[in-house]
């Protein structure tokens, strides 16, 4: 794990990184800059960067509402994967206390890994809901109040 993380809220300046980063891991799914700039400026979503040595390595994007938070995009540096920065912009939003939504493509494996690991488990799938075809697998972590 590294040290000295910094994880924030973006601000405008990190919205061109994290255009580069969405084009860089989902391709065809990347969101555009003109609707980062869309969520940054609405108050129903959140970004969150991590900074490491002054680099931004890694963002989350989640929509807010009364009783669930939803991951629409996490993403990590592949020069720092595997040292717990997904995990802890995870951790970031157990701390908010609610379910956490997301969904993830049948083949993506790595993710589906990721999220089991840290508690998630599968609700539903969408058949061939994605432009390759692939399932959409709808995954929940559950807040336990207790």
């Amino acid at each position: 794990m590294l040290k000295n993380l910094l994880v924030k809220s973006a601000n405008q300046n990190d919205l061109n990184d994290i255009a580069i980063f969405e084009n860089k891991f989902f391709l065809n799914d990347a969101y555009s800059i003109a609707s980062l700039y869309q969520m940054f400026n609405d108050a129903n979503y959140e970004i969150v960067i991590v900074e490491y040595e002054q680099k931004n390595i890694g963002y989350l994007i989640y929509m807010k509402t009364i009783d669930f938070n939803e991951i629409l995009k996490i993403g990590v540096d592949e020069n720092y994967r595997n040292l717990k920065v997904g995990s802890v912009l995870i951790d970031l939003l157990k701390q908010k206390k609610q379910n956490i939504l997301l969904e993830v493509s049948s083949i993506n494996e790595n993710a589906l890994n990721f999220y089991l690991k840290r508690g998630f488990i599968k609700q539903s799938i969408r058949k061939k809901y994605y432009a390759d075809n692939s399932d959409a697998i709808l995954m929940i972590w559950k807040y336990n109040t207790q």
